[in-house]
């Protein structure tokens, strides 16, 4: 597998700044390996994704998936990784634990726990009421 290292341009104390990352390709931040993807049918077939510990959904009124977030991990009030999603999931790999996680899309930010399991992947969807467009009662994305 193939990793970006993106760990240098981001020191502990200065995880306010978030790596924009790239679709589909396994990127390192900050030392926690993380990919942002979930945009068609290919990228949410992929296997690869089973392997993640964590995955954030992000869902707008409707339940429509929503993009273009920042997303940032914390555990015991730690910031661990802070990256900016273009798609609608964030998959990271996590020790196991319990960890915070905060996610804001167009200026509006919500926050949840996460648990990252020994085995098998943890999920979270991160609600956004008031974002999105409107959705046709016909379409609706599955919530994998």
């Amino acid at each position: 597998m193939v990793a970006i290292s993106l760990a240098s341009a981001f020191a502990d104390d200065a995880i306010g700044q978030a790596a924009k990352i790239p679709f589909d390709t396994p990127t390192i931040v900050t030392g926690v390996e993380t990919v942002c993807t979930g945009v068609g049918a290919d990228a949410q077939s992929d296997p690869r994704w089973a392997a993640y510990p964590v995955k954030v959904v992000l869902a707008g009124k409707g339940g429509q998936y929503l993009g273009d977030a920042q997303l940032t991990v914390e555990q015991n009030g730690h910031a661990m990784v802070s990256v900016i999603c273009g798609g609608p999931w964030t998959l990271f790999k996590l020790a196991p634990g319990h960890y915070h996680v905060k996610a804001t899309v167009n200026g509006e930010t919500e926050t949840n726990d996460l648990y990252a399991p020994k085995t098998g992947q943890g999920r979270v969807i991160m609600r956004f009421p008031d974002q999105g467009g409107t959705v046709s009662p016909e379409y609706m994305p599955p919530m994998n």
